[in-house]
């Protein structure tokens, strides 16, 4: 191992949130008949408009695109948003508590992203349920949008990476997270800390940064916003479930860098 002294210990947080999407399937149905809703005020921003619905026995809302696409991607999004509509419906006539945001975190005329906290809990169950959701559409074909595949990715086949790159999208996440821990160094739980922990980021005695556990993504989510382009990562246990949803933003400027080739952001 190349560290000499380390920021934080190896450390390996359990994935328990995928428990809450394992209990929404279980109560998710088909979408009811004669269920009262309520249409709220429409908005629009960058030439994209959307109106919100509200479900008023369960008070869930989800926002639903009207104008700033072709009307076959409009229709294939509000596809999408009416499953995930109803399937919050449902989750919330069963679960003793349910929450959830569903608002539009970016909308421009490329990407529609709508999203935010979920919280849930069962009677009986041991504890609460938490995770950040989001939903990232491309307008342009009504698809949900994977920002992968446009970044290049540095760590080696171990998953070590050294943080000085420049031109890599995962060394460009984890030193904002290293940054982040810094600035948030009296905060417990410290949500980048134990970020930084579970991917063996430390400091060698020269000063370089580097982690041992940056190869895989599977649990990083990636979406749009109007500073840059965001990074959540769902690694956190339990008791630290309130992290979940905290994150870091990468300015375009840096994040256009570690693009494989142009292409326009966002």
């Amino acid at each position: 191992m190349r560290g000499q002294s380390r920021l934080w210990r190896d450390g390996i947080r359990t994935r328990s949130s995928r428990l809450l999407t394992a209990a929404l399937a279980l109560v998710a149905a088909p979408a009811m008949a004669g269920v009262p809703f309520v249409k709220l005020p429409s908005h629009t921003k960058d030439g994209v408009t959307w109106h919100v619905r509200k479900e008023k026995r369960s008070g869930m809302r989800m926002p639903f695109l009207v104008a700033g696409a072709p009307k076959e991607a409009i229709a294939k999004i509000n596809r999408r948003l009416e499953e995930r509509f109803t399937s919050d419906i449902e989750t919330a006539s069963n679960a003793t508590e349910f929450s959830t945001e569903n608002r539009v975190l970016f909308a421009n005329r490329r990407y529609f992203v709508v999203g935010g906290a979920v919280h849930a809990y069962f009677s009986g169950a041991a504890h609460p349920l938490y995770r950040f959701d989001v939903a990232v559409f491309d307008l342009r074909t009504g698809d949900e949008a994977n920002f992968w595949p446009l970044f290049r990715l540095a760590a080696d086949a171990n998953g070590e990476i050294g943080l000085t790159r420049t031109d890599a999208l995962d060394a460009l996440i984890l030193r904002a997270y290293l940054r982040q821990a810094a600035i948030h160094a009296n905060r417990d739980p410290n949500c980048w800390a134990l970020v930084a922990e579970t991917r063996g980021c430390y400091v060698e005695d020269d000063g370089l940064a580097w982690c041992e556990h940056a190869g895989d993504w599977t649990y990083a989510t990636l979406y749009p916003t109007s500073q840059g382009l965001a990074v959540t990562l769902d690694i956190y246990a339990e008791q630290d479930r309130g992290c979940r949803g905290e994150g870091v933003v990468l300015p375009w400027p840096a994040v256009r860098k570690t693009l494989l080739k142009p292409v326009p952001l966002p």
